[in-house]
């Protein structure tokens, strides 16, 4: 990579969060993704095989607020994160550390994104995109190209190899049918549903990532 002042550094020092120009030029200009013209947003990712794109969902538990056995209802507040593939997107530049491929909300509301219905939740019934949502791009693979033919040099990486990541904490109240027969001598089991909105399995399938769903809260 050539900086502004002529001197060149190596292009994976570029974007990399630390300064190797005395100029700065090397932090100055770093956008990650790069969304082509004729991108629509409205649509799916494209598969490269006969099944849908697929969408990988963990949820992590943070806590559980208030547990109603009289109004029949629950309080969780967690993350839910989701992971997924799409190839008409390319990429620039990428760190080891996806919290540096951050990409901001003006462009992620450009971009299609999976969209979760809560079956069984009083309220909101949808996942959204808006600025408490945290959108980053892991690196899973080397740079497919370098491109030196423009100014301002970079790695290229493509998106079918590397993942988009988007993650939300939700706060929100689920129904829950208690069997309170043997209250307070009996265990209940509560459920929160989730399923893919909008489009079906010949387009988008979902699938568990890692253990699915973890409880990271107090346990006492």
């Amino acid at each position: 990579y050539t900086c502004n002042y002529g001197t060149c550094i190596p292009l994976a020092n570029k974007c990399n969060s630390k300064i190797d120009c005395w100029d700065e030029s090397d932090e100055s200009s770093c956008q990650y993704l790069e969304i082509p013209p004729n991108y629509a947003g409205q649509l799916s990712p494209r598969s490269r095989g006969p099944n849908g794109v697929p969408v990988y969902l963990n949820i992590s538990i943070l806590a559980f607020p208030r547990i109603d056995t009289i109004l029949l209802q629950f309080t969780a507040d967690y993350y839910i994160n989701l992971r997924w593939y799409d190839g008409r997107l390319s990429f620039k530049d990428l760190n080891d550390n996806s919290l540096l491929n951050g990409v901001p909300t003006g462009a992620l509301q450009n971009l299609w994104t999976p969209q979760l219905a809560f079956k069984n939740a009083l309220g909101p019934y949808q996942t959204v995109v808006d600025d408490l949502s945290v959108c980053t791009v892991m690196l899973e693979k080397k740079p497919s190209y370098d491109d030196m033919t423009q100014s301002n040099e970079y790695y290229g990486f493509d998106g079918y190899s590397n993942a988009i990541n988007l993650k939300r904490e939700y706060y929100q109240e689920f129904a829950c049918e208690f069997s309170l027969n043997y209250y307070p001598f009996d265990t209940q089991v509560c459920h929160m549903v989730f399923s893919l909105q909008g489009f079906t399995k010949e387009f988008v399938i979902m699938q568990q990532d890692g253990i699915g769903v973890e409880y990271t809260g107090k346990k006492d």
